[in-house]
């Protein structure tokens, strides 16, 4: 079956990767985050008790700044080990083997000595493609489908992240550059978006206009959809930005913008905006004076790279 969505949402693009590792960090830190929280809770309403403390400077006496640089801190570790763990996974029996005097994986190509001055002993030790000349390392990504699934417990982890900064999913599906190597594509992203519901749809559900094209021998069937939308759909909270720069921030994500265009009102957009077939630029030296963007050809910016907007992501697969 052939189908085809289309999605209007207020967001932006994080590459799905560091959108994963955040999650975990989440899930993990959690209980923690929520200690400390108390303890900077109960210190600045004086009710906090210390027992058993002999150093000269105890909990009580922290400022509460270095109660927020613990727990950045413990974030930033558990997010880099949530990206280690996820690699340690996807190394090939060569790599996994490296303690036994097997080097034969690219990975692993260095002799022991060289090994110890790596991070985890490993060339692979970042996110991206493996570097093994005989693809022994991706054989394992293929078979766990990372680079194009997530499992229940995923999406379970990114709705408690993204839903405690008041934030969802735009949708389930990643974006590929390039859909015939979704298999090995290390860059998909995930577009965060501010929630939305629809009137016939589950409240968790963000609202997608779909439609399914059934087949029927040689004849194809038209389908389609409509949705209306409400003014209110488009009211934004205040701090609606804000959300989003906290969790970007927070949680180390990576931003990437994939518009290729953008949509404005013909009487606003007379004698000042670039006519709709030339392309939008994120170059923030065309910010501003938009003199060396006419000179270049290109059109002036209308967003910085990364900041939340309004967008409509089209998506469609074909069975032929």
């Amino acid at each position: 079956m052939c189908w085809s969505n289309a999605t209007l949402f207020y967001g932006l693009w994080v590459t799905t990767a560091s959108l994963n590792f955040a999650a975990t960090a989440h899930k993990a830190t959690r209980p923690t985050v929520l200690a400390i929280d108390l303890i900077i809770s109960r210190r600045r309403r004086g009710k906090l008790e210390i027992e058993g403390q002999e150093e000269k400077t105890t909990a009580r006496q922290l400022p509460e700044e270095v109660w927020e640089l613990v727990k950045d801190e413990l974030l930033g570790v558990e997010i880099r080990k949530a990206e280690l763990d996820t690699l340690d996974a996807l190394r090939c029996t060569f790599c996994t083997e490296r303690d036994s005097g097997v080097y034969d994986c690219e990975c692993c190509s260095l002799r022991p000595a060289q090994l110890v001055q790596m991070e985890d002993g490993h060339l692979w030790s970042r996110w991206g493609q493996p570097r093994c000349p005989d693809a022994a390392c991706i054989e394992g990504v293929w078979r766990s489908g990372i680079t194009w699934l997530r499992n229940k417990e995923q999406l379970s982890d990114i709705s408690s992240l993204l839903s405690h900064h008041r934030l969802t999913l735009a949708s389930e599906q990643m974006w590929h550059e390039d859909p015939k190597l979704f298999d090995e594509d290390f860059e998909s992203l995930s577009a965060i978006a501010h929630p939305l519901q629809s009137t016939n749809a589950p409240s968790d559900t963000f609202p997608t206009v779909c439609a399914d094209d059934i087949h029927n021998g040689e004849v194809t069937a038209k389908a389609d959809a409509v949705f209306g939308l409400t003014p209110e759909a488009l009211a934004l909270p205040l701090d609606a930005d804000h959300r989003f720069a906290r969790l970007v921030f927070k949680y180390r994500l990576l931003l990437v913008d994939r518009t290729k265009s953008t949509i404005c009102p013909i009487d606003e957009t007379k004698d000042e905006l670039p006519l709709l077939d030339q392309p939008v630029t994120s170059n923030p030296k065309l910010s501003g004076d938009d003199s060396s963007a006419k000179k270049d050809g290109q059109a002036p910016s209308l967003f910085a790279e990364g900041e939340p907007r309004w967008m409509l992501w089209s998506l469609a697969e074909s069975c032929l």
